[in-house]
């Protein structure tokens, strides 16, 4: 189990990083103290239950969506009302953009 400042240093790690929109997802999984079999499984897909594409869904904890520059907003709002979304009782969205102004600055 990691601690909140092995936590707070692998969320750094990935600011840091060259970001890659189809990687974040399941670094972030990683990165919150997920098991490395929970991240495996969301990438085969065999946990993964989003419904939109591109995106990770980890049950009870976050769903993340890449996005199109300007389309951020359009991404939000069809993470909010995706129904995988409704059905795993998953409180956090987010996409790149929220990200790429906060975490990724450097990088965009």
């Amino acid at each position: 189990m990691m601690n909140p400042t092995e936590i707070a240093d692998a969320l750094d790690a990935i600011a840091k990083a060259k970001f890659d929109p189809t990687e974040f997802g399941y670094a972030f999984a990683q990165a919150t103290d997920n098991a490395q079999a929970t991240v495996a499984k969301l990438r085969a897909g065999s946990t993964n239950k989003s419904d939109i594409a591109g995106g990770v869904l980890l049950t009870g904890k976050f769903h993340y969506a890449p996005a199109l520059p300007g389309m951020a907003a359009d991404m939000l709002d069809a993470l909010n009302t995706t129904t995988s979304r409704t059905r795993s009782m998953t409180s956090l969205p987010m996409t790149v953009w929220m990200f790429s102004r906060t975490l990724f600055s450097s990088n965009t």
